[in-house]
């Protein structure tokens, strides 16, 4: 599962903000860039990728608790 857990993101030059566009000038030869991204959001970009049975790989882990699960990663089960 962790390798599925990805703080960069590729964000094609089509999808990047006139922000981005400036920040990162070779977009235009790169078509593209690297956007690094939050532990939580990577958790959620992650999550919502899951099936239910490999949901349940983290939810069913001996003392598995909600609250601290949310408090790390922002998602609520």
């Amino acid at each position: 599962m962790s390798r599925l857990l990805n703080q960069c993101i590729w964000v094609a030059s089509r999808q990047m903000t006139k922000k981005e566009k400036e920040n990162n000038p070779n977009h235009e030869t790169t078509e593209g860039y690297l956007k690094s991204v939050p532990l939580k959001e990577a958790w959620k970009n992650m999550w919502g990728n899951l099936d239910d049975e490999s949901k349940s790989v983290f939810t069913t882990l001996p003392n598995f608790d909600a609250k601290k699960f949310k408090e790390i990663t922002g998602i609520s089960v």
